[in-house]
């Protein structure tokens, strides 16, 4: 027994075969439905790193969650990703525990104000749902967000207490990722690359191709980093082929929102790199948005004159589809999602329904003239497609503003460390990646929401929690904390 409490190094190669045994037992009770005494086994194998040694633990839940599969027992079940949420829970709970016991994370990072907003979001979150119209749904959304969470946020944190663990922990999500993507490209080859089987065609790592593209959205810019940063031919022709990769299971993803939201990060990106003062920023949005309004007719006259499908098979038809609110079915079932959350504002404007229960209400609120030949009655093809809407439906207007003041406080904090050069070069870069691939996100919010899920809320909370470890260590990098395992 001494001999399994030697440190990592001393014990690798078995952790290293051990895992990826694990991977392939759950793909296989994904397909064959083996019996789960299998996991016994990595269940012991999961107790024993998570005492002894919880920082592999943490970086092996990384690397689970792009392997993870999704179990669902029913229509209204939450379901469960195998094998990363059962390690999230784990995680939360040494962490409650431990922070209950002795303090975890320093000061500083419990005064940020991303902290408090985190905070006050999952207190006002508690509140809705002791006043939420389906209290047991509401708290089964609340302790699902808690693990997603406290493991992409809380967890993070702490580790990237040490600054350098920040960029292990991003290879440590990308490279699974990458297998992953080259799973997917190759039965999508093996379909001829149709656009009609993305519905599918990613399962079982993601239940839905948007999801996929969201995902693969956010580590656009950290590939990049990677590539920049990376030390030897060897590591820097490995970022390079996963950003091939990377890059090529975006684009065959055929998820326009992913594809909009990475050229627009692209465009902010052109912001930071040359440097343009925020008051031209200002005066540009202002004058795009005066002209806008002054041609409003013409455009919605444009608007409602694109008859280009999404469901086509060209790729140009496909981007010029983005903006058909006429015909295309994806686009009008966004609209009737959208004004559904309206409504349900209108009646709950305060408190809201109850986190989780869009998806159960919504039905009721929908006009006649907004369904389309997709519309239901329960979200069977997803919630209020918006990380705004949603809360807006469910959390009331505090919920909303909240929301926005956590994503505005975000940019805010990171764009003045990166403004002001507070970090040497490499952290400036790595900054930067995080900071553009989180806005990513933030645009694509405007049409789809994921944050319930592992593969979508890990990275972003995770990257939150990197641009806070950063903003802190900018302000003191002489102060080094305890890295020592909680």
């Amino acid at each position: 027994m001494k001999s399994l409490l030697h440190s990592y190094k001393e014990n690798k190669w078995f952790y290293i075969c051990s895992f990826p045994l694990l991977f392939i037992i759950s793909f296989v009770y994904y397909k064959k439905s083996i019996d789960l005494l299998w996991f016994i086994p990595y269940g012991l194998l999961g107790i024993y790193l998570l005492v002894f040694q919880v920082r592999l633990f943490y970086l092996a839940m990384v690397v689970s969650i792009p392997f993870s599969l999704n179990i669902e027992s029913g229509a209204e079940s939450f379901g469960l990703s195998l094998p990363a949420e059962p390690m999230m829970v784990a995680m939360m709970g040494l962490f409650f525990l431990k922070e209950i016991h002795s303090r975890v994370l320093e000061k500083d990072y419990w005064r940020h104000p991303v902290t408090v907003l985190i905070v006050l979001q999952t207190i006002w979150l508690a509140i809705t749902c002791c006043t939420s119209s389906m209290p047991m749904i509401s708290f089964k959304f609340l302790v699902a967000r808690l693990w997603l969470l406290t493991s992409g946020y809380f967890i993070s944190l702490y580790f990237f207490q040490n600054i350098n663990t920040i960029r292990k922990t991003l290879v440590a999500y990308v490279i699974p990722l990458c297998i992953t993507i080259i799973y997917i490209v190759l039965a999508h080859y093996k379909e001829g690359f149709s656009k009609q089987v993305v519905y599918y065609i990613t399962n079982p790592f993601f239940k839905d191709h948007t999801i996929y593209g969201a995902v693969l959205g956010l580590y656009v810019s950290i590939v990049g980093y990677l590539v920049y940063s990376a030390k030897g031919l060897f590591w820097k022709s490995t970022y390079v082929l996963c950003s091939i990769i990377l890059l090529a299971g975006l684009f065959f993803s055929y998820t326009r929102a992913a594809w909009l939201s990475v050229m627009l990060m692209m465009a902010f990106y052109s912001l930071y790199y040359f440097r343009i003062k925020f008051l031209y920023f200002v005066i540009f949005i202002t004058t795009f948005t005066t002209i806008v309004y002054e041609f409003q007719d013409w455009i919605a006259y444009q608007l409602k004159s694109n008859q280009t499908s999404s469901s086509n098979g060209s790729v140009k038809e496909h981007v010029k589809s983005i903006y058909n609110v006429k015909t295309d079915v994806s686009n009008l079932e966004r609209l009737n999602r959208w004004n559904s959350a309206l409504r349900m504002y209108e009646a709950k404007p305060f408190l809201g329904f109850g986190p989780g229960t869009y998806v159960f209400q919504y039905g009721v609120y929908q006009a006649q003239k907004d369904k389309t030949v997709i519309s239901t009655n329960r979200g069977t093809v997803g919630g209020a497609h918006s990380e705004y809407m949603q809360p807006l439906a469910e959390s009331g207007l505090v919920g909303l503003l909240l929301t926005l003041a956590l994503f505005i406080t975000v940019i805010y904090r990171a764009s003045m460390v990166y403004s002001k050069r507070l970090l040497e070069p490499n952290l400036q870069a790595l900054l930067i990646a995080l900071l553009m691939g989180l806005l990513t996100y933030f645009l694509h919010g405007l049409v789809n929401n994921y944050l319930d899920t592992d593969k979508a809320a890990y990275p972003f909370w995770s990257f939150i929690a990197a641009i806070v470890a950063l903003d802190v260590y900018a302000k003191s990098p002489a102060n080094t904390y305890s890295t020592n395992e909680f």
